[in-house]
């Protein structure tokens, strides 16, 4: 509940639209991650070391914020596209609350 009026209050300050999105899916970040810690009947097991699995992502992605910095239009690197086989509706719960938020930040899948 907490999240959606913080984001209420984020639609009237005059942000970009891509910054607005940016801190309204880690506001939803954070509201999973705390229901999901506040749930003790669910239990989440990484299957092996996820810094590893992230890594190319997020050097990708590092790059691709350099590049923008830069102004460099050559340089500008495609999108990402993650896409999910999801089984449930938890999924796209899980996925929110475990992204790291450099990838989080640039999702826009559920805004647009």
């Amino acid at each position: 509940l907490w999240s959606c009026f913080c984001m209420k209050i984020l639609s009237v300050l005059p942000l970009s639209k891509k910054a607005a999105q940016g801190f309204s899916l880690m506001l939803t970040q954070h509201a999973w991650r705390a229901a999901l810690f506040f749930s003790p009947w669910v239990r989440r097991f990484p299957a092996g070391d996820i810094r590893v699995e992230w890594k190319p992502i997020l050097d990708y992605t590092k790059a691709a914020e350099a590049a923008e910095a830069d102004d460099n239009k050559e340089a500008k690197k495609q999108p990402v596209f993650i896409l999910g086989n999801h089984t449930s509706f938890f999924d796209t719960m899980l996925a929110t609350a475990v992204f790291p938020a450099r990838v989080l930040w640039r999702c826009r899948t559920y805004m647009d």
